[in-house]
């Protein structure tokens, strides 16, 4: 069997390696050079994966780190809005993303 088809770009899966292996300055320049679309966003889903990852494996303090690091870029990007209807869209996407940074279990 082949290896697991995705729609992501290859930098992508290159940034998590590098976050991983603890290279995260390198990871966040590679998602800032990479991605066009929307890089603030990108950076807090490779912190909130991050989060996710080092709290179930028993690792609090890198957890909490990691967390605080999703919820500020994502807070980031909210506050990168050019008008109202910009803003309330971000804001709730923002809200959003911050629920799934706390779950039952916390790390």
């Amino acid at each position: 069997m082949g290896e697991a088809v995705t729609n992501e770009p290859e930098w992508v899966a290159f940034s998590e390696k590098l976050e991983r292996e603890n290279r995260l300055a390198e990871a966040e320049a590679l998602i800032n050079a990479s991605d066009r679309h929307n890089p603030l966003m990108s950076l807090a889903e490779l912190y909130r994966k991050r989060y996710l990852r080092l709290g179930f494996s028993g690792d609090v303090a890198g957890a909490n780190e990691a967390r605080s690091k999703a919820s500020n870029w994502a807070s980031y990007y909210a506050s990168t809005s050019s008008s109202g209807g910009e803003g309330t869209a971000r804001s709730r996407e923002v809200d959003e993303f911050h629920r799934t940074l706390y779950f039952s279990q916390e790390p």
